[in-house]
């Protein structure tokens, strides 16, 4: 199993982080369960390769539905709703009507 990433300064080389990684998880399993070194590269190799084995999830839905912003006017500032005197939104005392 093999970790690479490819940077976006040089698309087309890779570089193996996988050593990297499996060490800092087994420094954070000593951190905090303490232990014996190998038990512990052991355990971190397996989990790394558990994470590189698993399905990339979906994005949010949040995500996915972003609002459109409003039309701008030529000086680039946000064109004025129609409706901008009864707006929803109340920064002052309450209107009487």
């Amino acid at each position: 199993m093999r970790v690479t990433i490819r940077p976006s300064a040089h698309p087309d080389q890779d570089i193996d982080i996988t050593n990297a990684l499996v060490g800092a998880v087994a420094a954070e399993i000593w951190k905090h369960c303490g232990g014996n070194d190998v038990l512990n590269w052991m355990e971190a190799e397996r989990f790394v390769q558990a994470l590189a084995a698993r399905e990339p999830q979906p994005e949010p839905k949040s995500r996915q539905h972003v609002r459109p912003s409003r039309p701008r006017d030529d000086a680039g500032r946000p064109t004025k709703r129609v409706n901008d005197a009864y707006s929803e939104r109340i920064t002052g005392p309450l209107p009487l009507y």
